[in-house]
C-alpha cells in the first residue's frame, strides 16, 4: 500500500465518498472522481487528489488502466501540471507509469516528462545523496521500469533531458545503500541512455569513473555468477563500464559496439589515473576474473586494448610503470587460466610491430640503470619479458602467469630436442646473469621435467648447489620449491650429498620464511624412513626455533611420522616446554602432539616428560582427559617402591596432589603412609618431601584407617625428634598436627611440637631458611596461644637484628602468622609503620607487605581501618625520586582507591606529583581515566590549580596536555569548561602572554588530531581573520592593539566554537556576539601592557 493512500475519517464529504461507488473497481473509482470534478471545474481537494492517485497506481498494477477515460485523465494531468510546482516520490512514479504506457498515446507530451525528470533529480538530491544516504526508505526501485519504457519508446528525448537524468542514475549506482537489483537496474538505464548514442556519452563514461573513483578504496562491489557457481567480486566501476562497452549498435557483433567505446573509457581511465586510487588497475583485474565469462565476451576486446593501452601508457610517464605491469602481469594470469580450462592454447592476436615495440619497450626497462633499484618493477618487467620473447608462427604471442612451466611445456612440443638441450644449458650456466637466478631456475627444472631422459640431471644439481650465501629470500626458497619438484619425478635426488647439503643450508638459514618453507616440503616429501635417516635432527632442532611458525610446521611434520621409541623420548622432552608457548598455534600442536604420544604409549611418554614440566596444566589436563591415570599410577607405584628416589617423590607427589581421581589419591596415599612408616630414609630431602605429599593428601578428606594413621603419627613424632633438619621437622610437625587434630582428633602433642621448633629460635646462629618454614608453621597451626608464641619470638628478633636482610626474612615470617589473626594483623601494621622510616629497602618492603595484606584481607580482619590513619606518611614517601619506591607506594594507593579504601581527594595531589615521571606517567593516566567523571574532574582542577608557569605546564617528555590528551579521548567536552575558566583566569591574573599562548597552542594539538591541528592553527593566523578583528577594534576606538593577543583570542574563539559542537573550515564571520566576546578577551589580554 502507498504510503500515501488516505484514511477514512469524518468531516468534510467529498464527492469521491459517493455510497454508490464503494464496490466498484479503481478503475471506475477513477473514471467517477475524474467525471465529477471535470464536470464542476473545481479544483480537486488534497484528500480525493490522493485517493485519485492511489486508485490509479492500483488501476495500473492491476492491468485495468485502458478503461480510465483517457480524454478526461489528459486533462486533469494538464491541471495538475499546471497547478503545481512539486510533486512527492509517489506522484513522481505515478506520473512516470502513465507516461510510459504505450496505448496512453495521448498523455505523451515533453513538458510533462521534463517537469517530472526535474523533480525526480531534485528529489534524490534532497533526500538521497545526503550524509545520512536514506535511500532504503524509500521505492526508488519503482521508478525505474517506467523510466526504461519511456527511454525504449519515446525517440525524441534530447540531451536537455537525458544528461540530468543520468547523473542522478549513476549516482544512485553508486549509492552506499543501493541495492543489486537497484544497481542492475540503474546501469540498464544507463546502458539505455549511452545507446542513444547523443553528445553526452564522454561525459557519461567520465561520470561513472569519477564518481567509481570514490568507491574503489571503499571496495564496494557486485557479485559475477562465474562457471560451475564460482563467485566473483567485481568492483561497481568496473561492472558499469563493462556494461556501457558491451552496448551493441549491431546485435550480430560478438564483441557489441566498435572498440571506439572500449579505447574511449581506457582512455578516460588513463586521464584520471593517480597511483593511490588505482583505478586503471582494478578495471583491469576486474576484466581479467570476467575473461572469457559466456555474459561478458567483450572482455577479450577490452583485454587486448587494455594490453595496448598498457605497453603505450609506459612510454608516457615514469610513474606509469609499475601499474601498466601489474595490468600485464593480472591479463597474462586470466589468459592462462582459459587455456586450462579450455584445455586448448588461447592467443589474442597482436601486431607483429607490437610485439616487437614490447619486447624494445620492456627490455630497456630491465636495462635500465635507476630501474634495478625497484625490485618489484623489475621482477614483473623480467616475467613479461620472458613471457613475450617467445613467438608462435601465427604472429600471436603466447604469455600465462601460471610460469614457464607452461611456455616451457608449449616450447618443447615446439623445438627440437637439440634446440632444447642448448637452452637448458644456457639456462643452467646462468654466467652472464641475463635472467635472474629464480627465472633460470624455472626454465631449467620446466625443461628438465618434460624431457628428464634427454637432459643432465647433474648439471641441474650443480647449478642449484652453485648459488650459496649470496642468493636472496627468494631465490633461496626457489631452489626448495625446486628440490620439491625434482623429487615427485625422482626419489633418489634426495639421496645426492649436494642436495642433503642443501636442505640442512636451508634448515638453519636466517630467514624464518625459507626454514618454514624446507620444513613444510620435508614433510610432503620425506618417508618415515628418509625422515629418521637424514633428517630427524634438523627437525627436533627446528623446535628451539625462534619463530613460531617454523615451530607450528615441525610440530605437524612429527605428527605425520610413525612411533619410534627412541624418537619419542627426543620429541616428548622438546615438545613439553612448547605448552607455555606464547603463540597459540604452537600451545595447540604442542598438545595434540602429545596427546598422540600417550596414546602411543602412556608410560614411556610420562617417563620422558620433565619433572619441571610436570605441573603444567596442559599435561594434567590431557592425561586426565585420556582416562590414562590408572597407567601411570601402576607405572610410578612400581618404580617407586623399588628405588625410592628424590625424583619419584616429586613425580608421585605432583600425581597425588594433582590428578582428579579419588581413587588414585586413596591408592598413593596408603602406599606413602607405609613407605614413611616402614622404610628408613636417610636422605632428609626424600624424607620431608614424603610427609608433605601425605599431609597434602590427607587435606582431601580421604578415609584413612584409624591403625595406619596412629602409626603415621608414631613415626612422625620419632623423625621429628631425632631430626635436626629444620625441612624434616616443619614437614613432620605439620603432618602430626594434621593428623592429631584432623584424623584422630586428639590435641595432646601439638604443644611439643611448637616447643622443638621454638628452640630453633634460640639459637645464635638461626638460619633464615628456619625461620621462614617456623612463620609457615606459625600459620598453619589454629592454637592461637601457639601463633602469638612464635610471633612474639619472631618479632624481638626482627627488633634486636642490625642486618637489614635479616629483618628482612623475619618480617616476612611474621607477615605470613599475621594474616591469619585480627590481633597479630595490627601487631605487624605497627611494625611496618616503624619500618616505614627506617632504609629506603626496608620502605620498599614494607609498602609491598602493605599491599600483600591488602590482597589477604577478609571480612574477618580490620587491616582496612589502618589504611587511612596511615595514608599520608605513604603519600609524603610515595614522593621521592626513588624509583622502586614511587612504583610501589603507587600499586598500593592504585589497590586502596579500587577497594574504596581511599577517596580521590585523599590522593588527587599524590597522583599529579607522580603523573610527570616518566616511569609512572601512563600508569597513573590509566588510573585516571578509570575514575567517575566527579574524581576525573576533582583531579583535572587539582593539576590546573598547581599551575604557575611554563616550567609546571611542562616537564620532561609530558604536560599536563598529555593527561587532558587521554581523558577527553571519551568526551572531548568534558574539560573544555574548566580549560576556559583556566585560560579567563590566567589573563585576569596578568600572568605572562606568553603562557596563556603557550596554553592555547598545546590546548590545540591535545584535542586534534596532528593535521586538524595544523589546519586550525593555519586558520587562525589568517591575515584576513586577523583583519577583520583589528578592524573591529580600530571601529571600537581600540588603539595599539597587539597582534599576538588577537591570534590568542581567535584560537580561543575556535575552540570555543568547535566545543559547542560548530565545527569551522573557514575562518569564523563575526556576528555581534562573537564580537562582544572578543572584545572582552582581548580587553583582558590588554590590560597587561
Amino acid at each position: 500500500m502507498s504510503r500515501n493512500q488516505p484514511k477514512p475519517h469524518a468531516g468534510k464529504k467529498s464527492i469521491s465518498s459517493h455510497p454508490s461507488r464503494t464496490n466498484a473497481n479503481p478503475a471506475e473509482i477513477c473514471n467517477f472522481m475524474l467525471d465529477k470534478y471535470h464536470k464542476s471545474q473545481n479544483d480537486i481537494n488534497e484528500e480525493d487528489h490522493k485517493l485519485l492517485l492511489y486508485n490509479m497506481k492500483i488501476a495500473i498494477e492491476s492491468n485495468i488502466y485502458t478503461d480510465i477515460n483517457e480524454d478526461i485523465l489528459e486533462h486533469f494531468i494538464k491541471s495538475t501540471f499546471e497547478s503545481r510546482t512539486s510533486f512527492n516520490l509517489d506522484e513522481i512514479e505515478i506520473f512516470l507509469t502513465l507516461l510510459s504506457i504505450d496505448k496512453l498515446t495521448k498523455l505523451r507530451d515533453i513538458e510533462f516528462l521534463k517537469i517530472l525528470i526535474s523533480e525526480f533529480n531534485k528529489f534524490c538530491l534532497k533526500n538521497i545523496f545526503t550524509e545520512n544516504n536514506d535511500i532504503q526508505s524509500f521505492n526508488i526501485i519503482n521508478i525505474m521500469p517506467s523510466l526504461y519504457n519511456i527511454l525504449t519508446n519515446w525517440p525524441d528525448l534530447d540531451e536537455s533531458i537525458l544528461k540530468p537524468l543520468s547523473s542522478t542514475i549513476i549516482r544512485l549506482f553508486y549509492c552506499n545503500q543501493s541495492s543489486v537489483v537497484l544497481q542492475r537496474s540503474t546501469a540498464t538505464i544507463i546502458c539505455l541512455i549511452f545507446h542513444k548514442n547523443l553528445g553526452i556519452n564522454q561525459d557519461i563514461i567520465q561520470e561513472i569513473i569519477f564518481e567509481g573513483k570514490k568507491t574503489i578504496n571503499e571496495k564496494k562491489t557486485i557479485t559475477i555468477i562465474a562457471d560451475q557457481n564460482e563467485k566473483v567480486q567485481v568492483s561497481l566501476m568496473s561492472y558499469f563500464l563493462i556494461e556501457i562497452i558491451q552496448i551493441s549498435e549491431n546485435p550480430d557483433d560478438s564483441y557489441g559496439q566498435s572498440d571506439t567505446i572500449c579505447k574511449n573509457v581506457i582512455s578516460k581511465l588513463i586521464e584520471n589515473f593517480n597511483p593511490q586510487n588505482k583505478i586503471f588497475e582494478k578495471f583491469s583485474k576486474d576484466v581479467s576474473l570476467l575473461l572469457y565469462h559466456p555474459n561478458f565476451p567483450v572482455c577479450e576486446l577490452i583485454a587486448r586494448n587494455l594490453l595496448i593501452g598498457s605497453m603505450t601508457m609506459i612510454e608516457m610517464k615514469e610513474v606509469y610503470i609499475q601499474t601498466c605491469l601489474n595490468v600485464i602481469s593480472e591479463l597474462i594470469k586470466a589468459v592462462s587460466k582459459g587455456n586450462k580450462l579450455q584445455k586448448e592454447e588461447v592467443f589474442i592476436s597482436f601486431p607483429m610491430s607490437l610485439i616487437d615495440k614490447s619486447d624494445e619497450t620492456v627490455l630497456s626497462l630491465y636495462k635500465n640503470s635507476e630501474f634495478p633499484s625497484n625490485t618489484k618493477e623489475r621482477d614483473i618487467a623480467i616475467y613479461i619479458l620472458l613471457s613475450f620473447c617467445h613467438k608462435t608462427e601465427s604472429n600471436s604471442f603466447l604469455y600465462n602467469k601460471s610460469s614457464v612451466d607452461y611456455l616451457m611445456s608449449y616450447l618443447s612440443n615446439k623445438t627440437e630436442k637439440n634446440e632444447l638441450k642448448k637452452i637448458y644449458d644456457d639456462a643452467t650456466r646462468n654466467d652472464d646473469y641475463s635472467f635472474p637466478f629464480d627465472y633460470s631456475l624455472i626454465m631449467s627444472v620446466s625443461l628438465f621435467k618434460e624431457n628428464e631422459m634427454n637432459l643432465s640431471l647433474k648439471k641441474l644439481i650443480d647449478f642449484i648447489s652453485k648459488f650459496n650465501t649470496q642468493m636472496t629470500i627468494k631465490n633461496r626458497l626457489t631452489i626448495i620449491k625446486t628440490i620439491a619438484d625434482l623429487t615427485s619425478i625422482d626419489r633418489t635426488f634426495l639421496g645426492n650429498p649436494n642436495v642433503i647439503k642443501r636442505i640442512e643450508a636451508s634448515i638453519s638459514d636466517i630467514s624464518p620464511s625459507v626454514r618454514e618453507k624446507t620444513i613444510e616440503i620435508l614433510s610432503n616429501l620425506l618417508t618415515n624412513d628418509e625422515m629418521n635417516e637424514k633428517y630427524f635432527d634438523c627437525i627436533i632442532l627446528s623446535l628451539k626455533d625462534k619463530s613460531p611458525s617454523v615451530i607450528s610446521t615441525a610440530l605437524s611434520v612429527l605428527m605425520k611420522q610413525k612411533n619410534i621409541e627412541n624418537q619419542n623420548c627426543q620429541i616428548i622432552k622438546n615438545v613439553t616446554v612448547l605448552l607455555d608457548s606464547q603463540s597459540s598455534i604452537v600451545r595447540k600442536r604442542s598438545k595434540d602432539l602429545i596427546k598422540k604420544l600417550f596414546e602411543t604409549n602412556p608410560i614411556l611418554t610420562f617417563s620422558n616428560i620433565l619433572i619441571q614440566n610436570l605441573m603444567n596444566e596442559n599435561i594434567q589436563k590431557i592425561v586426565n582427559k585420556m582416562n590414562l591415570t590408572e597407567l601411570i599410577v601402576e607405572k610410578t607405584i612400581d618404580t617407586f617402591q623399588e628405588n625410592v628416589t628424590l625424583e619419584g617423590v616429586k613425580t608421585v607427589d605432583f600425581i597425588s596432589t594433582h590428578y582428579e581421581e579419588f581413587a588414585v589419591k586413596y591408592k598413593y596415599c596408603d602406599i606413602l603412609m607405609k613407605l614413611h612408616n616402614e622404610i628408613e630414609i636417610e636422605d632428609d630431602r626424600i624424607l620431608s618431601l614424603l610427609s608433605e605429599s601425605i599431609s597434602n593428601l590427607l587435606c582431601y578428606n580421604l578415609i584413612v584407617d584409624q591403625k595406619l594413621a596412629k602409626e603415621t603419627l608414631k613415626k612422625s613424632i620419632f623423625n621429628l625428634q631425632k631430626s635436626v633438619s629444620v625441612d624434616v621437622i616443619f614437614s613432620e610437625s605439620k603432618l602430626s598436627c594434621f593428623l592429631e587434630e584432623n584424623i584422630l582428633k586428639k590435641s595432646d602433642i601439638t604443644k611439643n611440637i611448637v616447643n622443638k621448633l621454638l628452640q630453633f629460635l634460640d639459637n645464635k646462629n638461626v638460619s633464615k631458611r628456619s625461620i621462614l618454614i617456623i612463620g609457615g608453621l606459625g600459620k598453619f597451626t589454629k592454637e592461637n596461644d601457639l601463633k602469638s608464641q612464635i610471633f612474639q619470638k619472631l618479632k624481638v628478633l626482627y627488633e634486636n637484628s642490625d642486618d637489614k636482610k635479616f629483618r628482612s626474612i623475619v618480617l616476612k615470617s611474621l607477615l605470613s602468622i599475621s594474616t591469619s589473626s585480627d590481633k597479630l594483623l595490627l601487631d605487624i601494621s605497627k611494625i611496618m609503620e616503624n619500618a616505614l622510616f627506617l632504609s629506603e629497602e626496608e620502605i620498599v618492603e614494607s609498602i609491598e607487605y602493605f599491599g600483600y595484606i591488602l590482597e589477604h584481607d577478609n571480612d574477618e580482619n580490620s587491616f582496612v581501618s589502618i589504611i587511612p590513619r596511615l595514608y599520608p606518611q605513604i603519600l609524603k614517601i610515595g614522593i621521592t625520586e626513588n624509583t622502586m619506591i614511587r612504583t610501589k607506594t603507587f600499586n598500593l594507593i592504585s589497590k586502596c582507591l579500587e577497594r574504596g579504601i581511599l577517596l580521590s581527594f585523599q590522593v588527587s595531589s599524590f597522583l599529579v606529583s607522580l603523573i610527570f615521571f616518566e616511569e609512572n606517567h601512563f600508569e597513573v593516566l590509566n588510573l585516571i581515566s578509570k575514575m567517575n567523571e566527579k574524581d576525573q574532574k576533582f583531579v583535572v582542577s587539582s593539576i590546573l590549580s598547581s599551575i604557575d608557569s611554563t616550567i609546571d605546564l611542562y616537564k620532561g617528555k609530558f604536560s599536563v596536555f598529555d593527561i587532558f590528551h587521554v581523558l577527553s579521548q571519551k568526551n572531548k567536552n568534558f574539560f573544555f569548561e574548566d580549560l576556559s575558566d583556566f585560560f579567563y583566569e590566567s589573563i585576569n591574573l596578568q600572568k605572562e602572554q606568553k603562557i596563556v599562548s603557550f596554553v592555547v597552542n598545546q590546548l590545540t594539538k591535545t584535542f586534534f588530531a596532528k593535521e586538524e591541528s595544523e589546519k586550525i592553527l593555519q586558520i587562525t593566523k589568517n591575515s584576513s581573520l586577523s583583519s577583520q578583528i583589528f578592524q573591529i577594534l580600530r571601529e571600537s576606538k581600540k588603539q595599539n592593539v597587539d597582534y599576538n593577543s588577537i591570534y590568542i583570542c581567535c584560537q580561543i574563539l575556535y575552540l570555543k566554537y568547535y566545543f559547542e559542537g560548530k565545527i569551522i573550515d573557514e575562518p569564523p564571520t563575526f556576528d555581534e556576539e562573537k564580537i562582544d566576546i572578543l572584545k572582552k578577551y582581548i580587553s583582558m589580554l590588554m590590560k597587561q601592557k
